[in-house]
């Protein structure tokens, strides 16, 4: 069962949803589906003790998955002090494929090497060991989606898009002022957001002249946030305004790659009294989902039990032995080598959607979002 196909090559130092603290109702969700077949066999799950109810959700829709599909499960949650100690007692407990979300991604080389060694079948949930061997599926959401999804929720408010990113053909006689915050340019997933919002997404309308970036800064490392953090980007979205803005020019949308860099931005718009600026960004925390359509256009974000749809489904063909028949998106490159993987593409929630996508779905409830 270890066949690996090499479709794409991406090189990557681990992957990561940041900013992501969900809860949810327990499990059915309308956002699940039952797994197609059924198989025999024993699946450990070892997921993140970190107090993130993410790492709940991902649980439950696990176990509720799997057990639905025949299959035992064993959910374990542990630090990363404690997670290769785990992952050795499922394998003393002969489970026949592992699921597991490390809580270092430096970690897990031994008790993963010890997997391999015994034939288990791994799947890397979310976070993709980069020192480790035998990881045989990385299941995560597409990172690339969060950057080209910003940008398409921007040229969709301004109505130079559908919600799908298709071009509407508006004809437009003054271009549209835009403006990128990437995140901090050392941070390893930055060039994914610059190239999916700045030279995929957004491409065709600074080539045509529909949009303009008022400031010039474009260019790839232009669009930095040092630190990630809203003090960084309210200081430089003051810094654009005061010097690109300052005669009457309109500011129509920005574009930003986390809930914290959007406040910073939100915090110099409302500081130089422009309320109407379109500001999409990436995060699903209640305080961004709760401030669509008051200050936020809309954000991106991937459902953590979706992903862990994708990875039962995976463990099932494994215990099946039909996961060459799996679709794969791309390999990534670890440190030893590369891993087949399997990436979820993430959505948009604005406000008109946020009844459909969040609160029917249970990732939050009404009462949660206040």
């Amino acid at each position: 069962m270890r066949t690996r196909a090499l479709v794409a090559l991406v090189v990557m130092a681990g992957f990561g949803l940041a900013g992501c603290t969900a809860t949810s109702t327990p499990l059915p969700s309308p956002t699940l589906t039952p797994l197609e077949g059924t198989a025999s066999g024993s699946v450990g799950v070892v997921l993140p003790a970190s107090g993130e109810l993410r790492w709940t959700m991902a649980g439950d829709a696990l176990e509720s998955l799997l057990n639905e599909a025949g299959v035992t499960v064993t959910v374990d949650y542990a630090d990363a002090a404690e997670q290769d100690d785990r992952i050795e007692e499922l394998i003393a407990a002969d489970v026949d494929v592992l699921i597991v979300t490390a809580a270092d991604e430096q970690g897990l080389v031994d008790a993963l090497a010890t997997a391999e060694a015994d034939g288990i079948d791994v799947i890397a949930l979310d976070r993709l060991p980069i020192n480790a061997t035998g990881i045989d599926f990385f299941i995560a959401p597409d990172r690339y989606g969060f950057g080209y999804e910003a940008a398409v929720a921007a040229t969709s408010a301004l109505g130079l898009s559908d919600e799908q990113g298709n071009p509407t053909g508006v004809v437009v006689d003054d271009p549209f002022r835009i403006e990128v915050f990437g995140a901090d340019i050392d941070d390893w997933d930055y060039w994914f957001f610059y190239n999916s919002s700045v030279r995929d997404s957004l491409a065709a309308y600074l080539e045509s002249g529909d949009l303009v970036v008022g400031s010039g800064q474009i260019e790839g490392e232009d669009v930095d946030t040092t630190d990630s953090s809203s003090e960084a980007a309210q200081a430089r979205m003051t810094s654009i305004l005061e010097s690109s803005y300052a005669d009457g020019e309109k500011l129509s949308a920005v574009v930003t790659a986390s809930a914290e860099i959007a406040d910073g931005v939100r915090a110099a718009l409302a500081d130089s009294g422009r309320s109407d600026i379109i500001v999409t960004t990436v995060g699903d925390d209640p305080e961004t989902i709760r401030s669509l359509g008051n200050g936020l256009e809309a954000t991106v974000f991937s459902d953590i039990r979706v992903v862990a749809r994708t990875a039962a489904e995976t463990a099932v063909a494994e215990l099946n032995g039909t996961e060459t028949a799996l679709s794969r998106t791309e390999d990534y490159f670890t440190n030893t080598g590369s891993v087949t993987t399997r990436l979820v593409w993430p959505e948009i929630v604005a406000e008109q959607s946020r009844q459909a996508k969040i609160i029917d779905t249970w990732y939050y409830t009404a009462d949660q979002l206040g």
